[in-house]
């Protein structure tokens, strides 16, 4: 078994910044794919083409073998829900005991409640159920990487979701994908984005009710001037004025939808 690397690197959206001095720019995360069957290629690709280094493995012990041959730490893995490990505990304790703290992801269909308690117990802790998006994909897999004690930085919570929102200013209302959130801003996702310092006010429609936000446009992700390439087209907005009732509500939703991400 050897790793498998596919095309150039990207930097994903969320992507948390080492402030080390030992990173270059053309490095990538490693990330293992553990006894995903014919879901590897398809994953495998998908990662890729987010940035990171995909490593494949039919089990644990194959993954221990391929840390020898791995300059950067591992530090997650994704494994299906639907495993044929013969003790998964004891394999997946093991390879995190070599790993010196290995977070799982779990993906597939969603289990009944009993054989999700059993991947908790089991050490598993971040889930992507059938039908996840790659910026879901993107999300789960950096909070799984996240590892303060080498220096990552990371900012507000932005988690992704699939609301569509309105907005208003001086020009008129119009609608807008909500491609993620935090309790401070979010990106928008538009064809038709403002320039930075434009304000106005957006509406989300979140399972409480409608939360309307003043916002004002900080940056802009458009043809000619692509800040992100891995962004769609749209702008981020930061939050201003925010009275506490809706800070609260904000701050539920944005906490709900991470929680959403964890057994």
């Amino acid at each position: 078994m050897t790793p498998e690397c596919l095309g150039s690197a990207l930097h994903p959206d969320g992507k948390l910044t080492d402030t080390g001095s030992t990173m270059r720019a053309n490095e990538r995360d490693p990330i293992f794919l553990i006894g995903l069957g014919d879901q590897h290629d398809g994953l495998a690709h998908r990662l890729n083409e987010l940035g990171y280094r995909p490593l494949r493995a039919e089990e644990p012990m194959g993954a221990a073998m391929l840390l020898s041959r791995t300059e950067r730490p591992v530090r997650g893995a994704i494994i299906p829900v639907e495993d044929e490990f013969l003790d998964r505990a004891g394999e997946l304790a093991k390879l995190a005991e070599k790993c010196l703290g290995l977070s799982y992801i779990v993906c597939g269909k969603e289990p009944e409640p009993a054989a999700i308690d059993g991947l908790r117990r089991d050490g598993v802790r971040y889930c992507l159920w059938d039908g996840f998006s790659d910026h879901e994909l993107r999300f789960v897999v950096n909070r799984a990487l996240y590892d303060r004690t080498r220096g990552d930085v990371r900012d507000r919570t932005r988690v992704p979701t699939g609301l569509s929102i309105r907005m208003r200013n001086s020009a008129g209302e119009r609608s807008a994908g909500l491609y993620n959130l935090s309790c401070t801003g979010a990106f928008l996702d538009t064809q038709r984005s403002s320039l930075p310092g434009g304000r106005m006010i957006l509406t989300l429609p979140l399972p409480t009710g409608d939360l309307s936000l003043q916002a004002k446009v900080v940056s802009a992700n458009v043809p000619g001037n692509l800040k992100r390439e891995n962004l769609p087209m749209g702008m981020g907005v930061t939050f201003f004025d925010v009275e506490a009732e809706q800070q609260a509500r904000l701050e539920q939703f944005v906490a709900q939808r991470a929680r959403s991400y964890e057994l």
